[in-house]
């Protein structure tokens, strides 16, 4: 190899056992540098590849939904103190979004506190919308207003 040193790849090959009906089955081709000798290596790295599109996720609302990119202050301090704050925004949305959807009946407050939550029961009110009484509900009209 020119200009680097070879290295070992395995690869786990994925594909859907079920497809919806009409649809073609999804596949992925997976290489990485972990040693893949069983079906247990094999669904930890399918697990690491799983988690990266969290990662994904986080940065898309990081750059889209909080538009750091757009940031502009004299000093690298008060660039780095208004990304840190957008960092925590950013998670704070990915994981209120993940919870609603993963589990809409737990209780509101669970991500919210009461004033957020009077805020969206207002919201809901004024838009003949019945207010949050689960995590689920309350997650739709937030992640509305943050697209605003």
């Amino acid at each position: 190899m020119a200009g680097g040193e070879a290295i070992t790849l395995s690869a786990v090959h994925i594909k859907e056992t079920a497809p919806p009906a009409g649809e073609d089955p999804v596949q992925w081709h997976l290489l990485t540098t972990l040693e893949v000798g069983s079906a247990g290596q094999a669904a930890e790295v399918i697990g690491y590849y799983l988690q990266r599109w969290r990662i994904e996720d986080y940065f898309r609302l990081l750059k889209s939904g909080c538009r750091v990119e757009f940031l502009l202050f004299r000093t690298a301090e008060r660039l780095q103190r208004a990304i840190a704050i957008n960092a925590v925004i950013a998670w704070r949305i990915m994981v209120m979004t993940l919870l609603g959807r993963q589990v809409p009946d737990c209780e509101p407050g669970l991500m919210f506190t009461d004033h957020e939550l009077d805020f969206l029961r207002d919201y809901a009110r004024e838009h003949a919308r019945a207010g949050p009484d689960r995590l689920g509900d309350a997650v739709r009209p937030a992640h509305c207003l943050t697209r605003h």
